[in-house]
């Protein structure tokens, strides 16, 4: 009880599961410091978690990923389509 502890998630959508995951570890009298992730698909969690008071780091976001496998072609043609419509999606928000 009263320890600060690191959370550590694969994937950050809309924060969600990290503000339950946070919700516990109050409970359980920890206090949550940061929030890190290794892909934030960039759907708005960030933004809640940092509302709610907590930091996030995110080794990377869903767009670079997608930019990183369309430029080494490691997309078939209908994968390069949906990629590159997400990301267009994306830029014109």
């Amino acid at each position: 009880e009263g320890d600060s502890v690191f959370a550590l998630d694969n994937t950050l959508t809309r924060g969600g599961s990290a503000s339950r995951v946070a919700t516990q570890l109050h409970e359980a009298g920890l206090q949550v410091v940061r929030f890190g992730i290794l892909v934030d698909r960039e759907e708005g969690g960030r933004e809640a978690l940092e509302a709610a008071g907590y930091s996030v780091s995110a080794a990377i976001g869903i767009e670079a990923v997608l930019r990183i496998l369309i430029d080494n072609n490691r997309l078939t043609e209908e994968q390069q389509r949906w990629a590159e419509s997400v990301i267009a999606r994306r830029t014109s928000i």
